[in-house]
Order: C-alpha cells, then sequence, then structure tokens
C-alpha cells in the first residue's frame, strides 16, 4: 500500500523525506520499503530528494536480528538511508511532532489472521482478550499522527498505515474510528484526519489475485482493506490515514508552522562515509555510508531518545583490521550497491570497478582453477584509478550484459572483490582477482542472469 502510493506522489519539491516503521520486527516490510524507495526516488534525481527510513522494534534480539536481515538480505544502495532503532514505539512521542512524512504502524495484535499456520490461536481467542490489546494500539496510532507531517499542496505526505494481522473489529475498525473520533474533535486543531481510499491502491503481495478477490471494504467510515488467511498468505487488516491542514483564514501561517522544512546544503548522491571503531580484539576499523538526511536524522533521535536508542544508523561499507596481511581496506558485501551509486554520479574514483556481462563473468571464472578467483580485463575504470596494487578492493559489476550503466541494479550482481596480481605487460591488460562476496551471493552470480 505504501510503494503504491509512493508512486504517485511529486517529489519535485520536497528535499528530506523520512520514514517511520513504528514496529518494524521482524522487518518484511522495511526490507519492502527500502527496495521501493530505491526505484521510486532513482527517478526523482534532478529533484535532489534526500530520505531517511528509520525501522523500530521494542525487543533489543529482534531489533538486532532485524538489522542483521535488512543488511544481509537487502542488495540496495539506499541501505545508507536507514537507521534501527530499539524502542517502545510510544517513546517516540518524545519526538517533534510532524517529524516524517511516512509513517507505518504495524501494531501489536492478537493474530487471529495467522490461523493458518497457528490454528492454536482460534481456540485461545475471546472477545475479552483481543480487547485488551486495544489500549497499546491505540497509544502507537495516536503517537504516530503525531508524528506524522500533514500533506502539503500537492498532496505529499501526511500519510500513515494502520495494519495488523488480526481480523476482528476490536483491534481495527474500532480502534481507528475511536481515535480520529477522538483527535478530530478538538475544534482548536489545525489539523484534521481522514481514512483514504484504498481501492485505487496496488494490491499488495503475495499474490494479487487472491488478495483482491478477499478483499472487503467498510463505507461507512472510509475504505479498509482486509484480506481473509489463504494457502500463499496469512490475514491482515490494513487502512490508510492522511493527515490535513485545517482550511483557515490564516492557513499560510499555519502551513508554515506545520511544512517548513530545514535547509539543506547536501545533495542526496553525496554520501558521507563515517569511520567507527568495532569494539573487539583486533581493533577494527568500519566505515559507514550514510547520507546527510540519515545523520541529521540521527542527531534528532540521540538527543530526544538516548544513543542507546541506535542499533545502527547506514551501511557498513569498508573494514580494516591491523590483523589483515596487507593492511588494506576490503569493501564489505552490504555496501556495494552505495559505493557503486556514489561512483556513478560523482565519477569520483574512489573505489574502482568493472562492468561485465553475465558470458564474460563466466569467461573469467572459467580461466582460473580457484573456485573464487577470476582473471578480469583492465578496465577503463581500474586503468585510471591512483593505485593498483596487491590487495587493493574494488567492485565486480555483472549484469545481463556488459553496458549495464543503465541497467537496474536490482537486476545486477555486484561483488567485492581485491587484487591478487597485475599483469600489464601483455598484450590485453588482465588483473587476477579474488571475489570476497558472501558464498551465496557468488554462487548465484555464477547460475542466474
Amino acid at each position: 500500500i505504501m510503494t503504491a502510493h509512493l508512486k504517485r506522489q511529486s517529489f519535485s519539491q520536497e528535499k528530506d523525506l523520512r520514514f517511520l516503521d513504528l514496529c518494524s520486527a521482524p522487518g518484511s516490510k522495511t526490507c519492502q520499503l527500502v527496495s521501493a524507495l530505491d526505484r521510486v526516488m532513482s527517478k526523482n534525481d534532478k529533484a535532489e530528494v534526500d530520505f531517511t527510513v528509520v525501522a523500530n522494534e521494542i525487543n533489543p534480539q529482534r531489533a538486532n536480528w532485524m538489522r542483521h536481515r535488512l543488511h544481509q538480505q537487502t542488495g540496495s544502495k539506499a541501505l545508507s538511508n536507514l537507521i534501527i532503532t530499539c524502542a517502545d514505539g510510544r517513546a517516540y512521542a518524545k519526538m517533534e511532532q510532524n517529524s516524517f512524512e511516512y509513517i507505518v504502524c504495524d501494531v501489536p495484535c492478537s493474530g487471529d489472521g495467522t490461523i493458518r499456520k497457528s490454528p492454536k490461536i482460534l481456540g485461545k481467542w475471546s472477545p475479552k482478550n483481543a480487547a485488551k490489546n486495544k489500549p497499546l494500539q491505540k497509544e502507537l496510532l495516536k503517537v504516530g499522527l503525531g508524528l506524522l507531517k500533514p500533506s502539503d499542496r500537492s498532496g505529499n505526505g501526511g500519510f500513515l498505515v494502520y495494519s495488523t494481522c488480526s481480523l476482528n473489529p476490536l483491534e481495527n475498525e474500532q480502534v481507528i474510528s475511536e481515535v480520529l473520533d477522538e483527535l478530530n474533535g478538538n475544534s482548536e486543531s489545525e489539523v484534521r484526519f481522514e481514512l483514504m481510499d484504498l481501492s485505487s491502491e496496488e494490491s499488495p503481495s503475495p499474490s494479487s489475485s487472491s488478495i483482491s478477490n478477499d478483499c472487503s471494504s467498510n463505507p461507512g467510515h472510509g475504505n479498509y482493506l482486509q484480506v481473509l488467511p489463504a494457502k500463499s498468505h496469512g490475514g491482515f487488516f490494513v487502512a490508510g490515514i492522511q493527515k490535513l491542514l485545517v482550511a483557515r483564514d490564516d492557513v499560510n501561517q499555519v502551513g508554515d508552522k506545520h511544512c517548513k522544512k530545514k535547509e539543506i546544503t547536501s545533495n542526496i548522491h553525496d554520501k558521507v562515509l563515517v569511520t567507527r571503531h568495532a569494539q573487539n580484539l583486533d581493533e577494527t576499523t568500519i566505515q559507514y555510508s550514510i547520507s546527510p538526511s540519515t545523520q541529521r536524522c540521527c542527531t534528532e533521535l540521540i538527543e530526544k531518545m538516548g544513543i542507546s536508542t541506535i542499533i545502527s544508523s547506514g551501511v557498513a561499507v569498508l573494514y580494516e583490521s591491523s590483523n589483515t596481511h596487507h593492511g588494506r581496506k576490503q569493501i564489505l558485501q552490504q555496501g556495494c550497491a552505495s559505493l557503486v551509486s556514489s561512483l556513478k554520479q560523482h565519477h569520483e574514483l574512489l573505489f574502482g570497478y568493472v562492468q561485465l556481462s553475465h558470458e564474460e563473468f563466466l569467461e573469467c571464472h572459467a580461466k582460473c582453477s580457484a573456485h573464487y578467483e577470476v582473471l578480469l580485463p583492465l578496465a577503463d575504470e581500474l586503468q585510471r584509478w591512483k593505485s593498483l596494487d596487491i590487495g587493493t578492493p574494488f567492485i565486480v559489476k555483472v549484469g545481463s550484459s556488459s553496458s549495464t550503466e543503465n541497467e537496474d541494479d536490482q537486476s545486477c550482481f555486484l561483488l567485492p572483490a581485491e587484487v591478487v596480481e597485475v599483469f600489464k605487460d601483455n598484450a590485453a591488460p588482465m588483473v587476477m582477482a579474488t571475489i570476497t562476496a558472501r558464498p551465496q551471493i557468488f554462487s548465484r552470480s555464477l547460475f542466474t542472469l
């Protein structure tokens, strides 16, 4: 629902967008959102839109597991725009109001929509037990609506998705109705909240046809999306809420109060490398790629909620340990997309990379006896690089064709590598390299595409 809504937004006037997933674990929603933002924002390069995704989880163990999942499963350059926090969602009330343009509230619930995989839930379910969740659900929804920035004059922003994996009205329609009636009942309020018609939104995964057949709406208080359990998916409930400014005579003053943006001097493509020291015995140094917007948001989170709230910010791209035999930096798998994006936009040769078609990559791999070694042509990108010594890190980009500049990064494999030997005396200069990608990624690059 959120992805479909974003596709229709116009970000030409926006300079700094913030997304919040208030109850994020296990992280599938955030994975989809980060991947979708790669595609959506890539079409708005001229607008120089910078954005931040904040994923929050109250349980420390689940928050760390979610961080691992996001960084391992999402090969996305938007990971440099990601912050993961561990806090009670209600603690976000400490943040400034109107801080986020888009919010997802997938609140804790009785889970009666998951009876297909957990039949025991049905035997334990009762209206009394379901009603026990309402106070927490209403609190989280109020916090989310308070953090939501009103839509601008173009209809951008001001959009919150409320969802549960339950189907009963106690935790869904009643929660929304009571919260909206309470907030809209204040005659002095400068904002109002409206339920959005979800019938025009694209059907979410996993199966558009099955979901659209099982959807129902409640025209009495706006349209809801209710999906019944099936073999391919569990049941869930979704509602979209928009926050709007109240039309008054002093509408301009009200709009400035709620929608004024901070001046931004940095460009979205100017990813900053932040150095942090890992807490281990070999004095490991890790560099993270983080966008200017994400840095600002991280600073605000630390100021309002404490530094212990932050699990991670940005994406680790470089690793350097004092115990490595060559003492050079190694490119990390999860940071490849961010590094290639920076190279593509700035043409700065911070790190070299080679573009190959899948057929060319297989030929390069077949020339070597060791499984993780490839014999690559010394491409222009590497020849122009300042240093090409043994141990020099670079990235191999494998796509369906050797001309991958205009190819979607999601359809390519980005493999970190390091130089083993350089053969410049040959008629065609070559580089022997070791692929340092994760085994699963390397295997997929050989047998996919």
